[in-house]
């Protein structure tokens, strides 16, 4: 079996372990014996007992800083942990098409999907908070249209959001981007009504108007 098959191997069971799947099923669907998975869980993925602790699992597993730039695994591991076995096994289904570089056949469903999950891994390497920094990265709010991208914070974030910008229109950058800048006015509104609240009769002027 090749380095890659391994590592394929192991995201998976480690994978099915954090969708809560009980260890009998995960040997089963992987084709390995239960002696061999409950081995592995114990020795060296030992998380059963603390699956409901979902700041440790997060903080500990998902971001394993061990494992701090394989994207593909953290968030697999994300999806698996808080999207349950259904999920894991969807991303498990095209996992050994993923962050390879690779174009998807855009023409065909499942290639279609294969894009998305890219897309979805590319997306969790931006930085947190997105809306503003990268909606002023790529456009202005007056004719949408892309600029250079000074606002963000590191090199791997202006790969990240290129890589995007390459996979997707000038039609998709404009919608995503539209919608994270209502996003981010919405928070804003939100967060001055908490720090500067106002009467129930300025709020009836204001819905009234």
């Amino acid at each position: 079996m090749s380095l890659r098959q391994n590592r394929m191997q192991r995201l998976a069971t480690e994978a099915r372990i954090l969708a809560y799947q009980d260890l009998a099923a995960v040997a089963s669907v992987s084709g390995l014996a239960l002696e061999t998975v409950q081995t592995y869980a114990n020795l060296f993925f030992d998380v059963v007992g603390r699956m409901d602790a979902r700041g440790w699992i997060k903080n500990t597993v998902v971001l394993d800083s061990r494992y701090a730039n394989d994207f593909l695994r953290s968030e697999l591991y994300r999806q698996a942990y808080f999207g349950g076995p259904e999920v894991a096994e969807h991303w498990l289904q095209h996992l050994t098409n993923l962050d390879r570089g690779a174009e998807h056949d855009l023409t065909t469903q499942i290639g279609r999907e294969r894009e998305r999950l890219e897309l979805e891994i590319l997306a969790a390497q931006l930085p947190s908070p997105l809306p503003a920094r990268i909606a002023t990265a790529f456009m202005t709010e007056s004719n949408l249209q892309r600029t250079p991208i000074p606002n963000l914070n590191s090199s791997m974030s202006q790969f990240v959001v290129s890589a995007i910008s390459k996979r997707l229109n000038d039609a998709d950058l404009d919608l995503v981007f539209a919608k994270l800048i209502g996003r981010e006015k919405s928070r804003t509104r939100d967060r001055q009504s908490k720090e500067f609240p106002i009467s129930k009769s300025e709020r009836k002027k204001r819905s009234a108007a």
